[in-house]
């Protein structure tokens, strides 16, 4: 693959061959296995996710399990709404422990499943009460599990493309330590570590990067207190595809532009000594015709 394409899913590229290669991690020139970190990174992106889905789905199914246990002594029906909170609750468990991107599909399908059952009470409630204050939550309630379940069935498609394209280990390896650098300890000592601020009328985020012999690695980190050291999307990019514009700098910070394979990321603020940090990075760029 060229440098100047963006990798893409579906591209073939040139793997290390697994049996000359340990499952010991080691070290992999970042300029010549781009693709195949970037796949390794989004991997363990949508691990992450399913994980985080996978709460989302033991908190919903722990309600309608109660729900429907205690609605039981009123209507024997409900114990529908205590079977569908069980499986939530499994696909939960699922979720967290394999981390596999088809417990978000059995996810949605319980999610819808237990939209419809909203729905067939609130009409149910209806029908004998008329309009009550319940009946109006309960539509609310209904619409945002259609929505959620709706939501992780389109993504199930997405998450499985990614997983389609996981590469050795060795590849995965290399990843979880570089990511294990944006921690707030070992990136503050690091002498090729840079950082930006995002700040939009709601909220502020912060990208962090790596800056390495042959490429950078770039991390937007959670804005949670609990996640603020924790990368959430990491872009692995050859030293040639990462260009850091200057919009206005002032004594001790300024207003940049990062730019990764010619997209814009992120318009931000950096401290001068980051900045200047960057640019003596790519004053020592390889000469392309060596690579």
């Amino acid at each position: 693959m060229s440098y100047d394409e963006k990798p893409e899913y579906g591209q073939e590229a040139d793997y290390i061959d697994e049996s000359e290669h340990s499952d010991e991690p080691e070290y992999i020139e970042l300029k010549d296995h781009y693709v195949e970190l970037q796949y390794a990174a989004d991997v363990l992106e949508v691990r992450k996710i399913v994980s985080k889905a996978g709460f989302g789905s033991l908190i919903f199914g722990l309600l309608a399990f109660v729900q429907g246990l205690a609605f039981m002594q009123v209507n024997d029906l409900n114990a529908i709404l205590a079977l569908n909170g069980a499986v939530l609750i499994a696909v939960g468990l699922y979720s967290r422990i394999t981390k596999r991107p088809i417990a978000v599909k059995y996810d949605g399908i319980a999610l819808i499943t237990l939209g419809l059952w909203n729905v067939f009470v609130v009409i149910l409630n209806a029908s004998h009460a008329g309009v009550t204050p319940n009946t109006v939550s309960g539509t609310f309630y209904a619409m945002f599990q259609f929505s959620w379940g709706g939501k992780s069935l389109k993504n199930y498609k997405k998450y499985i493309a990614v997983m389609d394209n996981e590469p050795h280990q060795n590849f995965t390896e290399w990843v979880k330590e570089v990511i294990k650098g944006f921690k707030r300890a070992r990136f503050k000592r690091n002498e090729k570590a840079i950082s930006l601020t995002e700040k939009t009328f709601l909220k502020a985020s912060t990208w962090k990067g790596i800056l390495m012999d042959d490429g950078a690695v770039f991390s937007k980190l959670g804005n949670s207190a609990f996640e603020r050291d924790k990368a959430e999307k990491v872009k692995i990019v050859p030293m040639e595809h990462v260009e850091l514009k200057i919009n206005k700098m002032k004594k001790r910070s300024g207003n940049v532009t990062l730019l990764l394979f010619n997209d814009e990321v992120v318009t931000g603020k950096i401290s001068k000594k980051h900045a200047d940090r960057f640019e003596a990075w790519k004053t020592v760029m390889p000469d392309s015709s060596s690579v």
